[in-house]
Formats: C-alpha cells, structure tokens, sequence
C-alpha cells in the first residue's frame, strides 16, 4: 500500500515512573477505535519502556489489523545535562524532535500525538487538511496563555515571537517532506535550547520559534483542552494538559475523565473488570454510590457509565 494512503501517528514516551504504557494503550485505541483508514501507528521510546508493554501495545494494534513499530531513542547526557528543566519532566519531551531522522523518507506526512491526548474523531480528517505549503498545522493558545507562558520563557521581554505565533505542540500535524527541505529539526532544536536552557516550555517554545511563519492555524476541534465546563462528548481530539494530578487517569472529575476510561476498557489492556473497579476508586460516583450497597458496585458502575454515554453491554453477561 502506498504511504499516501496510510494515516500515520507518532507518540513518544519516556517511562521514568513506569505505568505509561496503559495510558499509551487507552490513546492508540481512541485512534484505531474511530478510524477506518488504514493507520501506522510509530513508537519513540527508551530502554525505561519495558520490552513486555512494546509487545503487548504490538498486540493490541495487530488486533485492529493495523501497523506498528517502535524506536530506541537515546540522547547524550553531554546535551541533557546543558538543559536543566529536563529534570523536571524526562527526556521524552525531545524525543518527537527526532521525527524527520528516525522515520523513512517515504514517510510525509505524520499526526504527533501527546500520550494525554484521546481521539474521540476519525483521525483521517486532521491527517487530510490542506497545509498550504506550512510545515506544520497546530492549535493556537489563548490570547492571554500565550503571553504569560512567553513571559516566563523570556522574562527579559526578548521573546522571538509574538503571543498570536504561539501555539500548543501536544498536537500536531507535520508535512515532513517540507520540514526536512527546510530544516534540520533536531540540530536547530537542541541549538535553541541550549541557547535558552531555562525554558518552561522547552520543546514547545522551541518549535514555535523554529516553525515561525509556517505554522498554519487548526482549529480548536483538533487539540480540545478537557475542561469540567465543556465535557469531552463532542468529536475532536481531547488533549488532558496541566498537572500530573489532573491527568484522566487521576482526575476525579467523571465529566472529563469518562473518555481515557472508555478508551482504556476497548483496548483490553487490562481486564475489564479491574478497569471499572480503578475507575471507581478515581471518580466520585456521587449519591449512586452512597445510596447502594457496595455488593452492587459493578451495577453502580455500569449504571453511572451509560449515563455518561458508554455501552458497556459486552463487558457483562
């Protein structure tokens, strides 16, 4: 089959704290569960990522009848150590930054997918939008997030670019071919950071900067901020930003955690009896669960998923 054809997706994950494989799981199936397309999913990672998840994820997208493969990134301590906010994330945050190295020339066009993002949509139509000769598509920030994520990164005012050419990067869509014309994305993004190694933003900040003038604006559908005030039931990318604390698979908010669940129970990672049960020790089910014995957990359970608009038939007989 022709790459034109085929839908191709890229996370990233550097498992220092262990568990991420799960949330990997519940993303890729938010993917493969509302795509018809035929979808190449690609895998950075390093020796943290148990060999044991690459091959249950293997598994698991091989069960969709689509494609997977995964890559060992390493990055030289001699960089790592110039950067000093990596400690405060991991080295994942600059392993998508390889993208346009590690992926075959035939390969032009890729969706770049945080791990805390959910595809509640068919990926197929972010993959098909018209770049109109830009490098990348992405989501613009607010007005007044730009400015103060820009004031932090360049507290001096000195920044290269303005609020209105700053964007989120947890989603984004890349016309390789025009970004290896054009650039070479890791020398040019290791060579900002280390100019402005106290960075917030890292990453982010440097693709804005690097990408200036070619970035074409996507609309907000495609990288949704999962706030209480919206809820996650409409189709677009669901994209759980902030904290760790706030992350779907920690949240107790039921409104915009529902969706990482639901992903999670289709792509049978874990069974699906144990989901629900997590699932109840993480979300507040309210006077449902005062007013009813716990013998009846998983009918309470079952009872709060369908009002938030999941069918759980064929997980209970």
């Amino acid at each position: 089959m022709s790459q034109q054809n085929i839908i191709h997706v890229l996370y990233v994950v550097h498992d220092h704290f262990g568990g991420t494989a799960q949330h990997l799981a519940a993303a890729m199936a938010s993917v493969l569960e509302n795509t018809k397309s035929k979808v190449h999913i690609h895998l950075f990672h390093n020796p943290t990522l148990p060999a044991s998840d690459i091959d249950k994820l293997s598994k698991m997208i091989k069960r969709y009848e689509q494609e997977f493969d995964s890559y060992v990134v390493q990055i030289d301590d001699s960089i790592l150590n110039k950067i000093p906010r990596i400690a405060e994330y991991t080295p994942g945050v600059l392993y998508h930054l390889k993208v346009a190295d590690l992926l075959k020339e035939n390969i032009e066009r890729i969706i770049y997918l945080d791990f805390d993002t959910i595809v509640h949509d068919d990926i197929q139509r972010l993959f098909e939008k018209e770049l109109n000769g830009k490098c990348v598509g992405l989501v613009p920030l607010s007005e007044k997030s730009s400015k103060k994520m820009l004031a932090e990164d360049f507290p001096d005012g000195n920044s290269p670019i303005l609020p209105n050419e700053y964007y989120n990067t947890g989603v984004m869509l890349m016309d390789l071919h025009s970004v290896r014309e054009k650039h070479d994305l890791w020398k040019e993004s290791i060579s900002f950071l280390l100019r402005y190694p106290k960075l917030q933003y890292l990453d982010q900040t440097a693709l804005c900067c690097i990408f200036k003038g070619e970035i074409l604006p996507l609309s907000e559908r495609y990288n949704c901020g999962a706030t209480r005030k919206q809820g996650v039931h409409t189709p677009g990318i669901y994209h759980y930003k902030g904290p760790w604390r706030t992350k779907p698979w920690n949240c107790v908010d039921k409104k915009v955690s529902v969706l990482y669940w639901k992903y999670l129970m289709k792509s049978q990672w874990i069974d699906p009896e144990e989901v629900l049960l997590d699932f109840a020790s993480k979300i507040c089910l309210d006077e449902m669960l005062v007013q009813n014995p716990m013998k009846n957990k998983k009918k309470v359970i079952r009872m709060f998923l369908l009002r938030c608009g999941i069918d759980l038939k064929k997980y209970f007989s």
